[in-house]
C-alpha cells in the first residue's frame, strides 16, 4: 500500500512539474526543477554518502517542503522548534516544523521529521539517519 501511494505521489509531482515546463534532466536522466537541480546528487554520491532516503526526498520536498526561504532561515535539525524552517533528517527536505510534525527521540535528543513516512523510515534505521542530526 505504501509503495502504491508513493508511486501515485511521484506521478502527480512529475505531472505537475512537467505541466509547468520547469523540468530539466541532469546527467543521470533524473528530472528536477531548476531550483533543486543543484542539490540533486549523482547515483554514486548517494550510494557513497547514503545520508538521506532519495526516494523520499522528491515526494517530501513536493508535499511537505517549503520553497520560499533563504539559506540563513534554516535552523539545525536538533535545535528546530515549531515554526522554524529546518531539514528533515530522513528525506533532506527543507520544511517548516508544525505542531503536527512527528517528534523523534534518539540518543537523548528530541527532534522532528517532516512527515509520518519519514518518521517510520527513521525508526526502521535510526543509525543511518541519526548522523544527519
Amino acid at each position: 500500500m505504501k509503495t502504491l501511494l508513493y508511486c501515485a505521489l511521484c506521478c502527480l509531482f512529475l505531472m505537475a512539474c512537467n505541466s509547468q515546463g520547469e523540468m530539466q534532466a541532469n546527467n543521470e536522466g533524473h528530472s528536477c526543477t531548476a531550483k533543486c537541480v543543484t542539490s540533486c546528487s549523482s547515483k554514486a554520491d548517494r550510494e557513497e554518502n547514503d545520508k538521506f532516503d532519495f526516494a523520499m526526498s522528491s515526494v517530501c520536498q513536493a508535499s511537505c517542503g517549503v520553497s520560499d526561504y533563504d539559506d540563513s532561515d534554516i535552523v539545525g535539525i536538533a535545535e528546530a522548534k515549531v515554526g522554524d524552517i529546518t531539514m528533515c533528517p530522513v528525506s533532506g527536505a527543507i520544511y517548516m516544523v508544525k505542531e503536527s510534525s512527528p517528534v523523534l527521540k534518539h540518543n537523548g535528543d528530541t527532534f522532528y521529521s517532516c512527515c509520518a513516512g519519514c518518521a517510520d523510515k527513521f525508526k526502521e534505521d535510526p543509525a543511518r539517519f541519526y548522523k544527519n542530526v
